[in-house]
């Protein structure tokens, strides 16, 4: 199984691990993530401690070195997350293939 990524640009850089980076890659979750995000969060976790755990396991990102992020950055991890969360590749090519479709049709797609 093809597990699909997505490289996040940092507005400001982040010490992940000791060493400053300005860019952080997300893979896409997994099911055994949710389980592990679970766990780094704690018995007692909140929804947002499970997202920032959740986040952090994604990117390969200690929960430490996360809580020092901008929140502007953030939201940047929430965006990918969502996208690489949201559906399958074949999905997003069927998806692209239909919208170029209705686009190229001369009566715009059917629409009115």
């Amino acid at each position: 199984m093809e597990v699909r990524t997505k490289v996040i640009i940092l507005g400001s850089p982040l010490v992940v691990k000791e060493k400053e980076v300005l860019e952080l890659t997300m893979r896409e979750p997994l099911v055994e993530d949710m389980l592990d995000a679970a766990e780094l969060a704690g018995d007692m976790s909140t929804a947002a401690r499970l997202e920032v755990c959740t986040l952090g396991h994604l990117c390969d990102v200690p929960l430490a070195d996360l809580m020092h992020m901008r929140h502007a950055d953030y939201t940047k991890l929430q965006e990918a997350y969502r996208f690489l969360a949201r559906s399958a590749p074949h999905e997003e090519e069927t998806c692209e293939k239909q919208c170029l479709s209705s686009e190229s049709a001369p009566d715009g797609g059917g629409k009115k």
